[in-house]
């Protein structure tokens, strides 16, 4: 699916819902790696999308969580999991670095991420299925990963680069990937990622054809 069609399809799902509907955010940054090559734009992705949620589709609550190490990232999950119970819509939008292990988990690295071996990984990252799990409570659920941004100082590579695709069973929930399994998302060099600009942009268009 292109990346526009999977845009469309997460503004639909998060407009759909009524608007007295209870409708909860989580938006993850992570930038300042201390062993990772840093990143530009993550934070600001977050923020950016943040303030669309709030302040344009005017969700009921949304969390901004930034540089998080392993145990934020492990309790900011399990609050957002507590905040989703019985909502309407859930979202939770992580950028930074992130890669898949050999058995084609994927994991998304928390900012004190040492990665030397495949076992470093469950230590120091959270997988796509916590994100996916946190939602769970909730009546529709996304997750987007605006992940897996180039490593080329890593001390451990994955056998193959970028996030495999999680098969998903039922309506009621939408992952989306920043590009194509197995590729690496691109940080951007404009103040944000290309794939937080451009939902942005669609996100904004509340008064045009969403197809248009």
């Amino acid at each position: 699916m292109s990346l526009i069609r999977f845009l469309c399809l997460i503004f639909l799902v998060l407009m759909s819902a009524n608007i007295y509907a209870k409708r909860v955010a989580l938006f993850i940054g992570n930038a300042n790696y201390e062993h990772e090559n840093r990143l530009t734009n993550p934070i600001n992705d977050a923020i950016l999308l943040q303030n669309i949620f709030e302040y344009d589709l005017k969700f009921d609550e949304v969390r901004l969580v930034k540089d998080a190490d392993i145990r934020t990232l492990n309790r900011e999950i399990e609050k957002f999991n507590q905040l989703a119970q019985n909502s309407d819509v859930a979202v939770i939008y992580f950028s930074g670095h992130g890669q898949q292990n050999e058995n084609r988990q994927n994991y998304l690295l928390a900012t004190d991420a040492k990665i030397e071996q495949a076992g470093d990984l469950r230590l120091n990252a959270i997988t796509s299925d916590d994100l996916v799990n946190a939602t769970e409570g909730s009546k529709t659920r996304v997750v987007i990963l605006d992940a897996c941004r180039d490593r080329p100082n890593s001390g451990f590579k994955s056998a193959t680069k970028g996030l495999s695709r999680v098969q998903v069973t039922g309506d009621e929930l939408l992952i989306a990937y920043a590009t194509d399994a197995g590729k690496v998302a691109q940080d951007g060099n404009t103040g944000n990622s290309p794939y937080a600009t451009a939902l942005a942009q669609v996100m904004r268009k509340k008064d045009k054809s969403i197809m248009g």
